[in-house]
Order: C-alpha cells, then sequence, then structure tokens
C-alpha cells in the first residue's frame, strides 16, 4: 500500500502518539521508513489526539493544506484529531472490538483492510 501511494507521487506521513524514540526504530526495523516523507511523533506536539494538534503538524511539515490531506487512522480519537484538523479521514476499524457505527457516524469513509486506500486515492484524485 505504502509503496502504491509513493508511486503516485503523494506526500505520505506518519502521526503517531508514540514517542520517537520508539516509532522511528520501530519503521527502520521493519524497512518503512522509505515510505514516508515525515514522522511526527507525540511529543512534538502540546495536545495529543483528539485534539488536532499531531495532525496539523504532520501537514505542515508535509507543506499540505489540511483540507488536501486524506489521514488513515483505526482509532476514534485519531478519526476525532483529524477531523478537526479539516482532514479528510478513512477509519479501519477493528471490527473485533468496536462498533463499526461509530466510525461510520464520524469518518468520511470506512474502509475493511488497508488494501482498500489506493483504490480510495485513486477515486478521490478522479
Amino acid at each position: 500500500v505504502l509503496r502504491s501511494l509513493r508511486d503516485k507521487k503523494l506526500r505520505v506521513g506518519m502521526a503517531t502518539s508514540s514517542v520517537g524514540t520508539l516509532a522511528r526504530p520501530f519503521l527502520e526495523r521493519h524497512q518503512l521508513s522509505q515510505y514516508f516523507d515525515i514522522v511526527v511523533s507525540g511529543e512534538e506536539v502540546e495536545h495529543g489526539k483528539p485534539h488536532p494538534d499531531i495532525y496539523l503538524r504532520a501537514a505542515q511539515k508535509l507543506g499540505v493544506a489540511p483540507k488536501n490531506c486524506l489521514v488513515i487512522e483505526d482509532a476514534l480519537s485519531g478519526v476525532q484529531a483529524a477531523k478537526s484538523a479539516g482532514m479528510r479521514v478513512a477509519a479501519i476499524p477493528d471490527t473485533r472490538y468496536v462498533n463499526i457505527a461509530d466510525y461510520e457516524a464520524k469518518a468520511d469513509y470506512v474502509l475493511g483492510s488497508l488494501g482498500e486506500v489506493p483504490a480510495l486515492v485513486q477515486r478521490l484524485a478522479a
């Protein structure tokens, strides 16, 4: 999925509530760093999710207006944060543990897996 997005020349960022000393080594260890233009970690912002700070910082670092961002989220607090930042949100809830109706009420799109992201991006670009 990440390779597909990068191949489309899209700017890709990660906004994680984790601290950078955990997130960045994880990305390196799993050879994922190359797919992200930027990483924003929790200690870079004053307020964590559900506040919009982390997503606004990510958009700023990417040089992209919030209204032109698509956030992929699995947590309701992240969905709320992205919506408060003025971004579109595709939620991928783990339906084993959450009520999908909660996500359908808040997210712009509800997907079943990351594999559906490239088609959504294609549809939004059209």
